[in-house]
């Protein structure tokens, strides 16, 4: 790759990611509450229980890949546990980044929009906070990883490769089947086109059975291998007893109590929120590409399924479970959030104080009670349940995310170009 300044922005994101779950409590280090300046933090009793659980655990044990490669690596290079994950997971998350900056470049972005978007991808919530606890990240960076790599070789048109990392992402995370609707929606959006003109005969030919064929054989595999996998490790039966018993009565779980309910929220919206808020901002100023509309329409079919089946079947404090319709967008966000930012007309907002000083304040003092509240909200009603000593980060990220929401806010509204 002849643009090393990606490899470097993203060495730099994750080796800030690393730092920040090395030193804080997290699943990394398991410090029980307490910051860790050892020159080995790696709890291996813990990584090692993890591991166990995801071999054995009905919900878990038919995702193999992570826990595979964790255990190779293990035995081909002496590393504990706790080691071995984190260096296939950050390297995992590396390759993620420099996928986010490829799908960038196929979308038209700028070099220095396909650089924000790489940075962006790596501020999210569930990438920034991934490995502490409550968020839990295990089998995700290698679930994204294949379905960023899928939605570059859809780009190229190359439907083998295309099918080949779906049962990649499948076999990582059985959720990725949630985003099948909104891949019908990328393979055949030229073809719905002509379904509402009444162009039925032309949508029936070679070309349209392979793209159904590159949904259907990755299904096909998948649930065979996952099957055959279940069957291995001796989970069949519970875990079909589990998913009945258990996944659709997590709702309850999610809103036990008033702190659990809260808390819930708040992951969704740490989530989403300020990449829902780039889209809306960037909608106002613009229109989406005929090319960018069918991504955005694919990430709020995702978005819709992916939340309610989270906030029903799943826990909804383990905030990356949300993220997962954010591939669809990551790669643009570059573009969006640069172009809201550079909407805003600094000599439009001065001179809204001196031509309308009276509107001016009142906005302005809306903005402050705005981020009084976001304060109040972000570190006295919001309580991570389980994040075991790193609640101030969770509060944080709140806080800034939401005030830097605010503000843009308060400055678009009174000087953006028009």
């Amino acid at each position: 790759m002849r643009d090393f300044k990606a490899v470097l922005i993203c060495l730099f994101c994750i080796g800030m990611i690393f730092l920040l779950s090395y030193v804080f409590p997290s699943m990394i280090n398991d410090s029980k509450g307490k910051l860790c300046f050892s020159y080995n933090c790696f709890s291996e009793k813990y990584a090692g229980d993890i591991y166990n659980l995801h071999v054995t655990h009905p919900a878990f044990a038919g995702r193999a890949l992570t826990s595979s490669m964790q255990e190779i690596i293990h035995h081909i290079t002496g590393l504990g546990y706790g080691q071995s994950f984190a260096l296939l997971n950050f390297v995992l998350l590396f390759f993620c980044g420099l996928m986010v900056f490829f799908l960038a470049k196929q979308s038209d972005l700028s070099k220095n929009q396909t650089y924000l978007s790489i940075f962006l991808f790596y501020l999210s919530f569930s990438i920034l906070l991934a490995f502490f606890h409550s968020v839990d990240t295990y089998d995700e960076p290698i679930q994204y990883l294949s379905l960023f790599a899928s939605l570059f070789f859809f780009y190229k048109k190359r439907l083998i490769p295309f099918s080949i990392c779906l049962i990649i992402a499948l076999l990582a995370r059985e959720s990725s089947i949630i985003i099948f609707p909104s891949l019908i929606i990328l393979l055949f959006y030229e073809e719905i086109a002509l379904l509402k003109d009444g162009f039925y005969g032309k949508i029936i030919n070679l070309h349209n059975l392979k793209k159904i064929l590159s949904l259907l054989i990755p299904l096909a595999v998948f649930f065979s291998i996952y099957y055959y996998i279940l069957s291995y490790r001796h989970v069949l039966n519970t875990g079909v007893e589990y998913a009945t018993s258990h996944r659709l009565v997590y709702w309850r779980y999610n809103f036990k109590n008033w702190q659990f309910g809260i808390e819930s929220i708040f992951s969704m919206i740490m989530v989403l929120g300020w990449p829902s808020y780039v889209l809306y901002y960037y909608r106002k100023i613009k229109k989406f590409s005929s090319e960018e509309f069918k991504y955005i329409i694919a990430f709020i079919i995702a978005l819709v399924i992916n939340t309610t089946i989270t906030i029903v079947s799943t826990r909804a404090r383990e905030a990356r479970i949300f993220a997962l319709p954010m591939i669809f967008i990551w790669p643009l966000l570059g573009k969006y959030f640069l172009d809201i930012i550079n909407q805003i007309e600094w000599r439009g907002v001065a001179s809204a104080f001196k031509e309308r000083i009276l509107f001016s304040l009142v906005r302005f003092i809306v903005m402050l009670l705005g981020l009084f509240l976001i304060y109040v909200m972000g570190f006295y009603l919001y309580k991570p349940t389980d994040a075991r000593g790193s609640d101030i980060l969770f509060q944080l990220y709140f806080f800034i995310s939401f005030s830097l929401m605010a503000i843009h806010k308060f400055l678009f509204d009174l000087g953006h170009k028009k």
